[in-house]
């Protein structure tokens, strides 16, 4: 393996992230701890409202972190706490993030969440994101880069998932 580096992704990298996406989920011993997103949704978030960091091998794609700033939008997991509008806008959320079969227990995946969570502190007041409860390394990421339980809750589509939040959050939320 080369040395490992991180790049932010452009709209011409959504279908390596994809395929990414997709084998990584495939090779999942359960497959329900990680929901999967269009290449539109994607392609958003590569262009504006956030950011996506592309881990690379030399030129090879391997892994992705999706950080997203929906602002007021109903996916906003600010709602889930009861932000206010002004607390949403200045929400990013840990959003999607996935390491190539072959590549996963390298510390790519810490490597990724440390830098988003650095770029995200430099703009965003609140970062929050989910995790799937038995998903126990992604929840070690979470608390490693400083993330506590805010509570658990139920995505629309039924899926139960552990909000995790950074830093101090709105009294109101508690």
């Amino acid at each position: 393996m080369s040395r490992i580096t991180l790049r932010l992704a452009k709209a011409e990298d959504v279908s390596a992230i994809m395929e990414i996406m997709h084998r990584a989920h495939e090779a999942m011993a359960d497959p329900t701890a990680y929901i999967t997103d269009s290449a539109e949704y994607v392609s958003h978030y590569t262009q504006q409202d956030g950011f996506v960091l592309l881990a690379v091998d030399g030129e090879k794609p391997v892994g992705f972190f999706m950080a997203a700033a929906p602002g007021l939008r109903e996916n906003n997991l600010g709602h889930y706490l009861g932000f206010t509008p002004q607390e949403l806008k200045g929400t990013l959320m840990m959003d999607s993030a996935a390491v190539l079969p072959d590549y996963q227990g390298l510390g790519i995946m810490g490597m990724m969440f440390a830098r988003a969570v650095e770029m995200g502190a430099e703009k965003y007041t609140y970062l929050l994101g989910t995790v799937a409860p038995e998903n126990a390394p992604s929840f070690r990421n979470f608390e490693k880069n400083g993330f506590t339980l805010c509570k658990n809750i139920t995505k629309p589509g039924g899926q139960v998932r552990c909000l995790m939040g950074k830093g101090t959050l709105p009294d109101h939320t508690r």
